[in-house]
Formats: structure tokens, sequence, C-alpha cells
């Protein structure tokens, strides 16, 4: 076998064993957070798209993008929403 193929396998094999050890890891790393894109924000919670891009804009709701999509923590919609309440009613 030539040094160089020997090597190649070598890390593959090194690759393979660390992407096994990191499937593992995360795991068990508890996926509790629920993602909503933002029709399922504005149908959940009644509001616009403006409304949801005043939030996004102010950074008042932690967002993330993929593809063109955003996507929010629900928990963090939720408590926004919650707290918003409160302040009206006092």
């Amino acid at each position: 076998m030539d040094p160089y193929d020997a090597r190649l396998n070598s890390l593959q094999q090194q690759i393979n064993e660390l992407a096994a050890t990191l499937l593992q890891i995360i795991r068990q790393i508890p996926n509790e957070e629920v993602w909503l894109d933002s029709a399922q924000v504005k149908r959940q919670f009644n509001i616009s798209e403006s409304t949801l891009y005043r939030l996004r804009k102010n950074k008042k709701i932690p967002y993330t993008q993929i593809g063109g999509l955003c996507y929010y923590p629900k928990h963090y919609i939720t408590q926004l929403i919650a707290e918003d309440s409160r302040k009206r009613l006092e």
C-alpha cells in the first residue's frame, strides 16, 4: 500500500471516529427548543408581517435566517407577548 493511501485511510478513520463522537454528543443535548418560521409566528400569535419585521429590526426577538426564511425560537416570542400583555394590564 502506498504511504499516501495509508495516511489517507488513517485520516478518514479519524474523521469517522470524530463524527461518531460528535453525533453522540449532539444526541445527548436536549432539543426542546421549538423554532417557528415567519408564517407560523404570524398565525400563532396573530401579528402582522410589519410587526414581525419591526421586532426583528429592533432586535426584540432573536432569529436565524436559513435559505431566505427567518426562524424564531418560540419561547422568546411567547415571553415577549406575555410581557406586552402584562404592561397593558398595568
